[in-house]
C-alpha cells in the first residue's frame, strides 16, 4: 500500500481498522521515521486542505485504542516508541500552523493566548449586543467594548465611552466591567457607565447591586437609584442620588441636555449625529444649554432651539457644522 497516501488519509482520520493497524506497524520502522522527518523538513509537501481536518488528540486516542484492542504485544516495550511517533506527527502539525491539543509535558503547560472580541460604534451609531452569558449591552455612539471569546469562563468587559448593561445572573461568575481605572462588579444587575473624558466616569445603578472599586483600593457598594462619580484621574469616588430615568434616556433614543456648558453640549451633538463642529468667535464662558430631543429630531432643529439660550449663527456642510458667536 502506498505509504504517502496512507499518511495523508491518517491526517484526515479516514483509515479503516485494518489500515490503521498496518499504519501503526509501519510507524515503528526506520522507513517511517525517515518519511516523517522529510515531512518535517518540507512541510509544503503537505497540502493545506488535506491537513486541515486533522485533530491530534482524537487521532492519538484512536491509535492507542486500536493498539489496546489488537492486544498489541510487548506493550510496555513499545509505549515510548509510540509516544515518539505521535510526537513527530504533532511536530508536523505545529510546523504547518495548527495547534496540537496533546500536552506532551504536564509540567510545562502550553500557554494559549485568548481571543479578544471588540465591538465599537462610530459617532452617530448606537447598537444592542447580546453576550454569550445572556447579558445585554446597549452601546452608545463613539463607544467600544472588548471581551474574551470564552466569555462564560471569565465575564470581564473593558469599556470605552458609554454603555448600559443588563447582566444575566450567574452566581459562580461575577460580571466585571473595567472602565478607565475603575472596576464595577455585578450579579443580575442593570447599570449605566459613562466615560468620554479621560479620568471622568459616571456610574448609575438601575437595579440590583454593584460594587465599584478604584485603583487605590477604595470600594463603594451601590443600591438602586444611587450613582458614583469620579471627576478626574486623581479624584476620589463620590456617591450621589441619581436620576436613573434621565441617565438612561440615551438608550431610548432621546438626547437630553441638562444645563450643560457650551463645549460639552457640542461634544454631545458630535457623538449623537456623527458630525464635526467647528466653533469661531468669542465663546461665552457661562453659556448653558438645556433641552430634550427625540432621535427623529433633525440637527438644524436642535441648533435652532439652542439658539434661544445663547446667540450664535450656524451653517451645515455635509458632516461639518460651523458655529460662530
Amino acid at each position: 500500500m502506498d505509504k504517502n497516501s496512507l499518511y495523508k488519509r491518517f491526517l484526515k482520520n479516514e483509515l479503516s481498522e485494518k489500515e490503521l493497524f498496518i499504519f501503526s506497524q509501519w510507524l515503528q520502522t526506520k522507513e517511517a521515521e525517515e518519511f516523517l522527518n522529510e515531512k518535517m523538513d518540507f512541510p509544503e509537501n503537505l497540502e493545506h486542505q488535506e491537513a486541515f481536518s486533522w485533530n491530534g488528540q482524537n487521532l492519538k486516542d484512536k491509535i492507542l485504542g486500536e493498539i489496546q484492542a489488537s492486544k498489541y504485544s510487548e506493550e510496555r516495550k513499545n509505549r515510548q516508541l509510540w509516544t515518539t511517533r505521535i510526537g513527530i506527527a504533532a511536530s508536523i502539525s505545529l510546523i504547518i500552523g495548527f495547534v496540537f491539543l496533546m500536552e506532551t509535558n504536564p509540567e510545562e503547560p502550553q500557554e494559549i493566548t485568548p481571543t479578544i472580541i471588540t465591538k465599537s460604534n462610530e459617532p452617530g451609531k448606537k447598537t444592542k449586543l447580546q453576550l454569550k452569558d445572556g447579558s445585554t449591552v446597549y452601546l452608545n455612539a463613539d463607544s467600544e467594548i472588548s471581551y474574551q471569546e470564552e466569555f462564560l469562563s471569565d465575564r470581564k468587559v473593558v469599556l470605552k465611552g458609554e454603555a448600559y448593561f443588563e447582566v444575566a445572573k450567574h452566581p459562580e461568575s461575577p460580571f466585571r466591567v473595567f472602565c478607565e481605572d475603575l472596576e464595577t462588579k455585578a450579579l443580575g444587575t442593570s447599570f449605566n457607565i459613562r466615560s468620554f473624558e479621560p479620568g471622568v466616569i459616571d456610574i448609575v445603578l438601575a437595579s440590583g447591586s454593584i460594587s465599584v472599586t478604584g485603583s487605590g483600593g477604595e470600594e463603594l457598594e451601590l443600591q438602586p437609584g444611587e450613582g458614583v462619580r469620579k471627576t478626574s484621574s486623581i479624584a476620589p469616588l463620590s456617591r450621589y442620588k441619581a436620576d436613573v430615568e434621565k441617565a438612561l434616556l440615551w438608550k431610548s433614543g432621546i438626547l437630553h441636555l441638562d444645563k450643560l456648558g457650551i463645549e460639552e453640549t457640542f461634544k454631545r451633538l458630535e457623538r449623537w449625529y456623527g458630525i464635526e463642529i467647528i466653533v469661531t468667535g468669542n465663546t461665552p464662558k457661562n453659556g448653558k444649554f438645556s433641552g430634550t430631543f427625540t432621535n427623529s429630531e433633525t440637527l438644524p432643529n436642535v441648533l435652532k432651539v439652542l439658539q434661544y439660550s445663547t446667540d450664535f449663527d450656524f451653517s451645515i456642510d455635509g458632516k461639518k457644522v460651523n458655529i460662530s458667536f
